[in-house]
């Protein structure tokens, strides 16, 4: 594989997650409803769908991010700001376009941007000043 901008890889990974939420969208529209949640007066099934599109846009990013980690060799933490930006901007855009899309597109983007953010977190640095060390 040539050697990239790790920047354009992370962009590239948060367009493929923006991109994929119109996909997970219809696939969890289209996906059956479980017999027991239509004789199930208390659930709607637009809840269901929702639920469905969380759970799945979850998984999707962290498979991306898991694609990324270890085909790519780029860790989520170096370049998190072109890893979000895709995502944060198609949000944007929809809202301006497709007022009526967002909070659909919102249920799929928060759990990915979720992933993306605890996947970015840091290890705990040490401390320059231990303890430990310093009594014995």
């Amino acid at each position: 594989m040539p050697r990239l901008n790790k920047k354009l890889w992370s962009f590239n990974v948060g367009c493929f997650a923006s991109g994929s939420f119109i996909w997970l969208a219809e696939l969890s529209k289209d996906l059956p409803v479980p017999h027991l949640i239509l004789s199930n007066n208390l659930i709607s099934i637009s809840l269901y769908s929702s639920f469905l599109m969380f759970i799945s846009a979850a998984l999707f990013t962290v498979c991306l991010i898991t694609f990324m980690h270890k085909g790519l060799k780029v860790h989520s933490s170096e370049h998190t700001f072109w890893l979000v930006l895709p995502i944060l901007s198609f949000l944007i855009m929809t809202s301006i376009v497709a007022n009526v899309l967002v909070m659909t597109m919102m249920s799929a983007a928060i759990p990915a941007l979720f992933v993306i953010l605890v996947a970015a977190r840091k290890p705990k640095e040490r401390r320059i000043f231990d303890m430990k060390k310093a009594h014995s």
